[in-house]
């Protein structure tokens, strides 16, 4: 009886917890921030310049539309600041040590395709015309982990 009550308990607490995870999780993660940075999580870093430079953003996660996704970094004075990341990237870095990162030239992984292996393997970046028909047309990015 004492081992049905405390297998009981522990169900419980594992639901518990299982459910704040799920609540604190959002539904749609995907976004930009200011800061690049290699981590093993699905993001990259796309600059608006051609040669990793200027105003950049780290955006992460599967992005389905760039549309209304802007350039952080910098300040009025930084070229390609406040800028819509769609259809203006000069150049991109797969920060994901485990993710390859796909970019689209359409929205909803759809068009041209060019494919960023994980960081640190050959491969994991591409500027300006390396970037090949995705050079100033990403419209969606996608990961696979």
């Amino acid at each position: 009886m004492r081992r049905k009550k405390i297998a009981t308990l522990l169900i419980g607490i594992a639901a518990a917890a299982a459910a704040t995870f799920a609540l604190a999780s959002p539904a749609s993660a995907q976004g930009v921030t200011n800061n690049c940075g290699v981590s093993a999580d699905a993001g990259q870093c796309v600059f608006w310049g051609q040669n990793y430079n200027d105003s950049h953003s780290y955006a992460y996660d599967n992005i389905s539309d760039f549309d209304s996704l802007l350039y952080l970094s910098g300040d009025s004075s930084t070229p390609g600041f406040g800028t819509v990341i769609k259809n203006n990237n000069g150049s991109d870095i797969n920060d994901s040590t485990a993710c390859q990162l796909d970019l689209w030239s359409g929205i909803n992984y759809s068009g041209d395709l060019k494919i960023l292996a994980p960081y640190g393997e050959s491969g994991h970046a591409a500027s300006g015309s390396g970037l090949g028909l995705l050079l100033n047309s990403l419209e969606s990015q996608e990961f696979f982990c």
